[in-house]
């Protein structure tokens, strides 16, 4: 489920669900879906306040022309639609998270400016006429998001975000007399906000759970409707928990506040093992090895190809663990009050390196050493802003990704010896996974656009340079890693809305094959696939998501 509304009589939840828009009468749970155009594929709802109409958003993937060159965008739009039957109405080009005010005449939206990468807040008639701009961010990077309209209707709500730092604000029709009502500090930000007739906001908060997991609880503020200015103190309504990510929004509220409408879904990371079917080209049926509630992802094998190394969360921080994958329960390797993760095995397979932060995060600042049959660990070297490292076995090397003023730096190590020689800048931004193959081949540059995806790939052990372009592959790509023999890379599409997230074996003599695809198989996304050494399983992270309507009565 990818967003939901409750009708303002409180009779019908509306929803939307791997691109289908369904209503569902609350009382007896019967459902019915709404045809939908071909090709049209809503992923917001929310209800007029006459109960006969839907609002619509919908999204889709497209290359524009920004700054001279070719950029992936996903377009937002926004379309009215009867409950009755009938096609989809557009209202509006460009717009996202709209609300309608409560008489109807007027819908408040989110609008992105691409040249100051910043989201705005506009207004329009509810047919679309006279859009205009009323909140704009001041500073690059700065959103005020998901705008909703107060009781009568002469004041929006929003949230202001900038980096982690957010504020829950109001402002009248014309952008003026603004109003901050709460502020507090996140990682995640706040994905929604709700009005009650009586006065009070609803807000999802994340806060620390358990393994330093993300949890977002219901929590509520008494604020003034005609000032927008708070009367009392922020109150938790709800003590949720779970052993991995947790969040709440989406919520919608019936016309006398007695019903609350929110999705409330999970996510947890785990690792899968497939067999490879001969070629390496194709896996047969996976299945989840680590049965732990907890974020688990992999990052390599054993030697033998008898065990997956990988990272966990479990104990209450990251660890680093060794699992057969015959069996079901895990061997610890390092374990610390430190965030420990990225476990692989050194070109000889004498150590396991891994990395060390402070906190979780996308970096880190140690790279370690510790031996397979076990023993103390070392340190191999130090950065401010250590991303990924990666070994290539057949050319005995391994190259450290770290983020340097702001750019990205490659360069060789020695598990033993430490850092070595820097090499030439990679037009790939973004090593956040693999680098290289094993016999020691690197992605130097990958283009995409509507033409199609082009590479350069470039031996560090000597070679010529080389260039594929997979006239076919139009969408937007993540390089998640190598196969074993370095003749195919794999990569996923990853655009903000799709329905068919697919993993794709790229070989470099444009061969093409879906390995893993949404829908076939457990999870919502797959990530960093790893063959074993003996080219006979292929190990990969899978995260489930579970989105649930939950319903709040006498709140």
């Amino acid at each position: 489920m990818d967003s939901a509304a409750i009708s303002p009589d409180g009779k019908y939840l509306a929803f939307c669900s791997k691109g289908k828009l369904f209503v569902q009468v609350i009382r007896s749970g019967e459902k019915r879906s709404l045809a939908m155009p071909e090709g049209f594929y809503p992923a917001q709802v929310a209800w007029f306040p006459d109960g006969t109409k839907l609002l619509l958003s919908r999204f889709e993937n497209r290359w524009i022309q920004e700054n001279s060159q070719a950029t992936h965008r996903t377009v937002s739009s926004l379309w009215s639609l009867s409950i009755l039957g009938g096609d989809p109405q557009k209202i509006l080009e460009h717009a996202c998270h709209a609300s309608v005010s409560p008489d109807g005449s007027l819908v408040a939206f989110n609008r992105f400016n691409p040249e100051r990468q910043t989201f705005e807040i506009w207004l329009a008639g509810a047919n679309g006429a006279g859009p205009h701009r009323i909140r704009a961010p001041s500073e690059p990077g700065q959103a005020d998001w998901g705008p909703i309209w107060s009781p009568n209707g002469q004041r929006l709500f929003y949230v202001r975000v900038f980096d982690t730092t957010h504020s829950i604000e109001s402002c009248d029709l014309a952008g003026e007399k603004v109003t901050t009502i709460f502020s507090f500090s996140s990682t995640l930000g706040l994905s929604s906000l709700c009005r009650a007739p009586d006065g009070r906001l609803l807000f999802p908060l994340a806060e620390k759970g358990p393994r330093h997991v993300e949890i977002f609880n219901l929590w509520e503020i008494k604020v003034d409707a005609a000032t927008g200015r708070p009367l009392s103190e922020a109150r938790r309504l709800t003590q949720w928990s779970g052993f991995s990510f947790v969040n709440a929004g989406n919520m919608s509220i019936t016309a006398d506040g007695k019903q609350l409408a929110l999705l409330r879904m999970n996510a947890q990371a785990d690792v899968y093992v497939a067999e490879l079917e001969p070629g390496g080209k194709a896996i047969k049926t996976p299945r989840r090895l680590t049965l732990e509630e907890s974020d688990d992802m992999v990052w390599d094998w054993t030697a033998d190809s008898r065990a997956v190394l990988f990272q966990s969360n479990r104990n209450g921080n990251g660890e680093l663990f060794k699992q057969d994958i015959t069996q079901t329960d895990a061997e610890p390797v390092v374990t610390s009050p430190e965030e420990e993760s990225h476990p692989s095995l050194s070109p000889d397979r004498a150590f396991i390196l891994y990395l060390v932060s402070e906190k979780p995060g996308p970096t880190a600042t140690r790279l370690m050493r510790v031996p397979v049959g076990g023993g103390p660990s070392e340190r191999v070297l130090t950065g401010e802003k250590i991303k990924n490292f990666s070994c290539a076995r057949e050319a005995n090397l391994c190259v450290v990704a770290e983020e340097v003023a702001g750019k990205q730096i490659l360069t060789t190590f020695d598990p033993l010896k430490g850092r070595g020689e820097k090499l030439p800048q990679s037009d790939y931004p973004d090593f956040r996974r693999g680098i290289l193959s094993p016999q020691g081949r690197l992605i130097e540059k990958i283009k995409q656009g509507p033409e199609g995806l082009h590479i350069r790939v470039r031996s560090l052990t000597g070679g010529t340079v080389e260039e594929i372009t997979f006239k076919n592959l139009t969408s937007e790509y993540h390089f998640q890693g190598w196969s074993l023999d370095g003749k195919a890379i794999y990569i996923n599409d990853w655009p903000y809305f799709v329905l068919d997230f697919t993993a794709l074996y790229a070989g470099l003599d444009g061969h093409i094959q879906v390995l893993w695809k949404r829908g076939t198989s457990p999870g919502h996304s797959f990530d960093y696939p790893i063959p074993s050494p003996d080219g006979r399983h292929l190990a990969f992270t899978v995260v489930t998501f579970e989105m649930n309507a939950w319903m709040l009565e006498n709140f």
